[in-house]
């Protein structure tokens, strides 16, 4: 989440990401990092709210979360594979609203 509040480069993220999952947190890190550019790069950490997970079968997990910000409350869901002797995250989906 870090990656994708532009606080974070997403190079630390490659390994352990498929190219698809890697191209979708560039392209949010990126705009997420020109906001920050034009506000002054003020921005707080994401803070993880509530975590759950779930494993289909042996070597997949299916993690669901919810993430806040000052300005926001996501809801982030990513599927883990173990491939290769390491885990990655091979699906990504995030969703979110502002605060009131």
């Amino acid at each position: 989440m870090e990656v994708t509040s532009g606080l974070r480069p997403p190079a630390q993220l490659v390994r352990w990401t498929t190219p698809e999952v890697h191209g979708t947190i560039v392209r949010r890190g990126t705009l997420a990092a020109r906001a920050l550019r034009s506000n002054n790069g003020m921005s707080a950490k994401p803070q993880l709210r509530a975590l759950r997970l779930c494993a289909p079968r042996s070597g997949v997990y299916e993690v669901s979360a919810v993430i806040s910000d000052p300005e926001r409350v996501r809801a982030v869901a990513f599927r883990m594979e173990a491939l290769h002797g390491r885990w990655r995250v091979t699906e990504l989906e995030m969703q979110g609203r502002a605060e009131n």
